[in-house]
């Protein structure tokens, strides 16, 4: 499932100054979201300015279309949320395998 809405959006790179880097990290934190979150939200709160600019629809088109947001919008989180679990059940598997390892060497030292 998540892996059918990732092909569905669309990735990049986009560089920032370190400085800029360290506000962007400590803007996320203090909501408690990633930066990725973040520039996301930042970026819809962008584009919602932008077609504030724009003539009005429909009631019902417009109802429609934040429907239709809402679901993309909880499906990245999901998304994303579940990537970050799945990573980190990867590091700590990683991490068990290295700890295994260390352990033989020093049971194999010790004999």
């Amino acid at each position: 499932m998540a892996r059918r809405a990732l092909r569905h959006s669309h990735q990049t790179t986009i560089r920032f100054t370190e400085e800029l880097w360290v506000e962007l990290e400590a803007a996320a934190a203090r909501n408690g979201e990633s930066v990725a979150h973040y520039v996301r939200e930042a970026a819809r709160a962008r584009l919602g300015e932008e077609r504030e600019k724009l003539p009005p629809q429909s009631p019902e088109r417009l109802v429609r279309e934040i429907e239709r947001r809402n679901v993309v919008e909880n499906s990245f989180e999901h998304v994303e949320n579940s990537a970050a679990l799945w990573e980190q059940g990867r590091l700590a598997r990683e991490r068990a395998k290295l700890l295994r390892a260390e352990a033989e060497n020093r049971r194999k030292q010790m004999s």
